[in-house]
């Protein structure tokens, strides 16, 4: 009889169900499984795309059952800020030392709530009168600038779920390799 499910299939859906049920029952505003999810999924999966298809399918499924985005321009921009971290993934893989593997982690960690914390924010002040609604932020630096500072408490958000989620991710797989790695030791009589 031929397998249909191998692990990685099981990892997949893993993910996308984190992903989607930390995402939908958040604490807190950003303070989601979304980022740290596809940051594993790259480090993962070796085929880029596969790792790419967790978080768009995490955000899909999410986005469908509660939307949450004031324009599909802003909700292109969420999108594509996560795909950075499924990109940083291999880059986590290639680390030769335990030090340069917490130094990757610690940018696999920040880098990817920056990088959205930066475009989404952009996004929401630039297409603000286009998407039909009111005008939240004016049209200039200072309008940019407010628009930011009203976002840090969603950046903070952010970077404390994404370490806290990235956590229990790599330090469940650490746990589940090491234990696979290791051989059973005789039990004495």
């Amino acid at each position: 009889m031929r397998r249909y499910l191998n692990s990685d299939h099981l990892v997949f859906v893993l993910l996308v169900t984190i992903a989607v049920v930390g995402r939908m029952g958040r604490p807190d505003w950003n303070f989601t499984p979304v980022a740290a999810t596809a940051l594993f999924a790259g480090f993962y999966f070796r085929n880029r795309l596969v790792a790419a298809m967790v978080p768009l399918a995490a955000l899909a499924i999410s986005d469908f059952a509660e939307p949450l985005h004031n324009s599909r321009w802003v909700m292109a921009t969420v999108w594509a800020a996560m795909l950075l971290p499924a990109a940083l993934g291999p880059w986590l893989r290639g680390s030769k030392s335990r030090f340069e593997a917490f130094l990757r982690g610690t940018v696999g960690a920040l880098a990817p709530a920056a990088f959205f914390f930066l475009t989404t924010n952009f996004a929401v002040w630039a297409v603000g009168p286009v998407a039909g609604g009111s005008l939240m932020y004016s049209q200039d630096l200072s309008g940019l600038a407010e628009c930011y500072a009203a976002a840090i408490p969603f950046f903070r958000s952010m970077v404390l779920g994404d370490l806290f989620y990235m956590t229990l991710l790599f330090g469940a797989y650490a746990l589940v390799t090491s234990a696979v790695r290791q051989p059973e030791s005789p039990t004495a009589v």
